[in-house]
């Protein structure tokens, strides 16, 4: 996981990351003991998948609704990877947009981004 990655999980700024790891400071115990909290109980969870990610992502921003759901149906019936690909770019490219998303919301849809970057580079 990138430090950005990390930071937008965790809601911590690049910035401390980059300082703890170079040293300049110490990651204070009860950041260490929140962390180590929100790891063991998110990976009770099965993470997000893109479908529900584009599903999310249409909840909240209507206007994005029926391109969201043509992405999940090319999803459904035909190449996932491809289809995948191009839901996760949907969502990279809109989601600033909406600056005022709830923490909840924004989140999870950063996670599925992230993860689905890392699981599948670009060829």
């Amino acid at each position: 996981m990138t430090q950005q990655a990390f930071a937008r999980y965790f809601g911590i700024p690049k910035r401390s990351i980059e300082n703890w790891e170079g040293g300049k400071r110490e990651c204070p115990a009860y950041l260490l003991d929140l962390i180590s909290y929100k790891l063991e109980h998110e990976s009770l969870q099965p993470p997000m998948t893109v479908t529900q990610a584009l599903l999310l992502f249409a909840e909240h921003a209507p206007y994005h609704t029926e391109q969201c759901l043509e992405l999940i149906r090319h999803i459904e019936l035909g190449d996932k990877e491809i289809f995948g690909r191009k839901g996760v770019q949907y969502i990279a490219a809109h989601l600033d947009e909406y600056l005022d998303f709830p923490v909840e919301v924004q989140q999870p849809l950063r996670q599925v981004i992230d993860r689905w970057m890392a699981e599948h580079p670009a060829t």
